[in-house]
């Protein structure tokens, strides 16, 4: 039996695409898919990462559109590409301003006080506030009808393209501003992606729709910062 390929639109038979390479067995994404993504796909480069990252530039509705659509062959998976475009800043990092720059921040525990090196815990803050903030996107954009591990692998395209604005603009600065001063850039960069993923138009009430996401976000990651705070508290106390 024939069946139509969702990348080329060509009629095909067996489980690829005799034009494109497509697998014809592409399914809506699940957390199976996101498991998979995570183990097995994130241990390889995929050649369509350029693409992918000029796609996100110049045309981020379509390609997260087609992404979600099933026409996946020609993009990097999100988690694929978040993984690279770390690479990337730490190569960056490393030729701007050296590894013995790295930020730390220092921590008072029992009296002593501990510097922290932020850099080592990224990637878990990283996973964890793309889960958190699924959440508060998915409440906010229910309407878009995308399930929540459709909207954790979209964290991680627009968490990508932050981190890849912000390591551009490092490199032309040559480091030489403060960190503090990316913090307006990061909002306006993150609610910029949030908007062109979730509308067609850009209206001014959709970015204060995106800073309302963005705030929803963060006032879960505090509520459940606050909350693991009191259960560690509690378990120092028992130990």
């Amino acid at each position: 039996m024939k069946e139509l390929c969702k990348n080329c639109n060509s009629k095909t038979t067996g489980l690829f695409c005799a034009h494109c390479g497509q697998s014809t067995t592409t399914k809506r994404i699940d957390w199976s898919f996101c498991s998979k993504e995570f183990f097995i796909n994130s241990l390889t480069l995929h050649k369509g990462m350029l693409f992918t990252v000029t796609s996100l530039i110049r045309h981020p509705k379509k390609m997260v559109t087609d992404y979600l659509d099933g026409k996946r062959i020609c993009y990097t998976g999100a988690v694929q590409f978040l993984l690279f475009i770390t690479i990337f800043m730490g190569l960056a990092s490393l030729l701007g301003r050296g590894a013995q720059d790295n930020p730390v921040s220092n921590a008072m525990i029992n009296g002593v006080e501990y510097e922290i090196d932020i850099h080592k815990y990224m990637k878990p803050i990283i996973v964890i506030y793309a889960i958190i903030s699924s959440f508060g996107n998915y409440l906010v954009y229910r309407r878009r009808k995308y399930n929540l591990a459709e909207h954790f692998l979209l964290n991680f395209y627009i968490i990508g393209m932050v981190f890849l604005l912000s390591t551009v603009f490092d490199l032309i600065t040559f480091y030489q501003l403060s960190d503090y001063d990316y913090i307006p850039a990061f909002l306006f960069a993150m609610t910029y992606y949030i908007r062109i993923f979730y509308d067609k138009k850009i209206r001014v009430v959709d970015f204060f729709k995106a800073i309302w996401c963005i705030t929803l976000n963060l006032i879960i990651a505090l509520v459940l910062l606050i909350g693991g705070g009191f259960i560690y508290a509690y378990y120092l106390d028992l130990i």
